[in-house]
């Protein structure tokens, strides 16, 4: 995990080129742009909870982590431990919170 937030600073320390900014945004964008499809293929109106669960879910993620140097087998495993810490997070506060009952129960 400190290597991860280590990657992070050093992301945003050095000077901000494209292939940086990419790496930055690459995990929070597809990240919410998941959230929205599985919103719109449950035809859910993008309301109120919706986009509070973006803004939540992109400033848990950002800056991303830049794995374009990584071996595909480790940006396999990081990437899913990544999205499996994240959901077990964001579904432990949804449920102390009492604010799974807000969305359909398929998608929670």
């Amino acid at each position: 995990m400190l290597a991860v937030l280590d990657r992070q600073q050093r992301l945003l320390k050095t000077q901000l080129s494209l292939t940086s900014l990419l790496g930055a945004l690459l995990d929070p964008v597809v990240i919410v742009l998941s959230l929205l499809v599985c919103a719109v293929g449950y035809r859910e109106t993008l309301d109120a909870p919706y986009i509070v669960l973006a803004l939540i879910v992109f400033s848990l993620t950002f800056p991303g982590v830049s794995r374009f140097h990584d071996t595909p087998g480790k940006l396999l495993r990081d990437v899913l431990l990544y999205w499996l810490a994240l959901a077990a997070i964001l579904l432990f506060f949804g449920y102390a919170a009492g604010y799974l009952r807000v969305f359909p129960a398929p998608m929670t």
